[in-house]
This record gives C-alpha cells, sequence and structure tokens, in this order.
C-alpha cells in the first residue's frame, strides 16, 4: 500500500501520469525448489565452491521480496574468494614440492595454520549470509526459522525451509 502511495506522490512529482503502477511482489513460487541432498553433493564436489554460487543465484529473488534486509554481493563474493584461497592452499604443497611425498607432508604443515585461518573467515562469511537471508524469509513468510538450524546447517537448512514455505504456498 505505501509502495503505490509512494509511486502515485513520485509520478506526480515529477509531472508524469498519475495512474497508479501495480508493483506486486514475486510469487513464492519464484524461489526456486532445491533437493538439500543434491546441494551437499555439489557442495562436496566443487570443495565449497557451490555455497557463494547458491547465494549469488538467489540473491535478486531474496531481495525483491517484502523484507527490510537484503543480502550484499560483497559476502558473496568474500565466500567466493576465501573458498578459492582455501582450495589453492589445499593444493600448493602438490605443486610447491616435487622430489618426495615427506616433502608435501612437511610443506602441508607449513600451510595447515593459513588453511584454518581462512577455513574459519570463510565458514563466518557464510554464516553472516545465511543469517541475513534468514531475516528476509523470516519477514517475507512472516514465519519463524531455526536460529540453531541456520547456524549448523546454513544454507542447506534455508533451502530446506524454502522448499517447505513454497510448498504450501502453492498447495
Amino acid at each position: 500500500m505505501t509502495a503505490e502511495l509512494f509511486e502515485e506522490a513520485w509520478n506526480e512529482a515529477k509531472g508524469g501520469a498519475s495512474e497508479p503502477v501495480a508493483s506486486t511482489p514475486p510469487a513464492e513460487a519464484d524461489l526456486e525448489k532445491k533437493s538439500v541432498i543434491g546441494m551437499i553433493i555439489l557442495t562436496i564436489i566443487t570443495l565449497g565452491i557451490y555455497i557463494p554460487i547458491w547465494l549469488f543465484k538467489r540473491r535478486e529473488k531474496l531481495n525483491s521480496l517484502n523484507s527490510k534486509m537484503k543480502a550484499g554481493k560483497t559476502v558473496i563474493f568474500i565466500i567466493l574468494v576465501l573458498q578459492i584461497i582455501g582450495i589453492i592452499i589445499i593444493f600448493a604443497p602438490f605443486f610447491l614440492t616435487h622430489e618426495n611425498l615427506s616433502d608435501v607432508s612437511m610443506t602441508f604443515k607449513k600451510f595447515e595454520n593459513y588453511q584454518s585461518w581462512v577455513s574459519f573467515f570463510a565458514a563466518l562469511a557464510v554464516l553472516k549470509a545465511s543469517f541475513d537471508i534468514r531475516s528476509i524469509i523470516r519477514d517475507h513468510f512472516n514465519t519463524q526459522l531455526s536460529g540453531a538450524g541456520t547456524f549448523f546447517f546454513t544454507i542447506f537448512y534455508l533451502q530446506y525451509k524454502i522448499n517447505q514455505l513454497t510448498q504450501s504456498e502453492t498447495a
């Protein structure tokens, strides 16, 4: 209602037509249903790169829902960069040492601390993005979502709830 009033006032202020512009929020069916098991498998296969892909692909539709909270590109980009750095750190010992496996093992131990920090910050960024999306879904659907579910299962829990909420809207 307030959006229509704002549109009407804006059109009058700029001297345009005062006919109301239809601005309806997208239907919940626009949120893509996805297999949570498939998401877990893709995350394992891609060594975690699927998480920022999932966030990026759904960001626009989630941001168009009726909520004050919006999902930003910056956090998604940070997650992607940290995931790529983490993968590079995992495989770097194999490329930096050519002699024998003991050298690879020693080099891996040198990188282990860096891997831990990269994983920690990537996990924090995923939690930030997940709780932002949780707020969007909670506001739009006027429902409660588990904070523990979001914390422990992040995008997988959110997709599970999206599947449930869009199924109940279409049923």
